[in-house]
């Protein structure tokens, strides 16, 4: 009868046994909440400084106005130069695949450019079983520079991805 009604289930852990899941689980949560507050301090810090920083800006074009007389499409150009200089530069783009799962370039290439490259490529996996990793990296890397439209310099990007760690 005991065993029906659940008594012994909640004397040996039963339900008591889902308190160490909710406690870990409110763990979990209060960890991340502390992490939240921190990165919303952080946030709150830097929208200090950037009011700050547009502050002395606009504090430093005022004083320099009122002292020298410019023309407004002057400092646009030199706003624009600096702003140029102080952003990166896109990645040129690679040329168009005409095969999406193996990367390879539009253009056909030669039986000779084939050959050398897997003349490379076995000269690159020599180096790298005999585990003379620079010297395979960079062999790698030549395969990838001079042969870029072979079904080989696409192993040798995934070979040097390989190598990345060692």
């Amino acid at each position: 009868m005991a065993e029906k009604l659940g008594f012994f289930s909640q004397w040996l852990g039963g339900s008591w046994a889902e308190r160490n899941t909710i406690n870990a689980n409110a763990d979990a949560l209060e960890s991340v909440e502390s992490r939240v507050k921190d990165l919303q301090a952080t946030a709150d810090r830097q929208a200090k400084e950037i009011v700050q920083l547009r502050a002395t800006i606009m504090g430093l074009a005022e004083v320099l106005q009122a002292k020298v007389q410019f023309d407004d499409s002057e400092l646009e150009r030199e706003v624009n130069a600096a702003l140029k200089e102080l952003t990166p530069q896109p990645e040129a783009r690679k040329p168009s695949a005409t095969d999406p799962y193996r990367d390879l370039p539009a253009g056909d290439p030669t039986p000779e450019d084939i050959d050398a490259a897997k003349k490379l490529m076995r000269l690159a996996e020599d180096h790298h079983f005999s585990k003379r990793f620079a010297d395979a990296r960079s062999t790698y890397q030549e395969v990838v520079d001079k042969y870029g439209g072979t079904k080989q310099a696409v192993a040798a990007r995934q070979q040097l991805e390989n190598l990345r760690g060692l």
